[in-house]
């Protein structure tokens, strides 16, 4: 059993106006955890602040810093050229962690 409880707060303006496509990420990358994506042995993962993964371009890495604009960029990049958010070891993961 998985569940997590997401803040709009910190994704708020000066304006009190919602950053939708960060806020869009942050979404994509709990429930990424939700769905076990970076847990297991999988050969590209960082256990500070628990399992996360070390691909630069995937919305499973981890953000130090709560700023999710650079994620949410590259995102949108993958996006356009028709990749999904996360990559292949994440997708890797995921299929095994449904199909178990």
């Amino acid at each position: 059993n998985a569940a997590t409880v997401i803040s709009s707060y910190r994704f708020l303006d000066g304006h009190n106006r919602l950053n939708i496509g960060n806020f869009q990420t942050i979404i994509q990358h709990e429930f990424g955890h939700i769905l076990g994506l970076t847990e297991g042995d999988r050969p590209h993962t960082n256990f500070e602040l628990g399992p996360h993964c070390t691909d630069g371009d995937c919305v499973m890495q981890q953000r130090m810093s709560g700023d999710f604009s650079d994620i949410t960029q590259r995102r949108l990049e993958r996006k356009s050229r028709g990749l999904p958010p996360i990559c292949t070891d994440c997708i890797s993961q995921g299929r095994k962690t449904l199909f178990r």
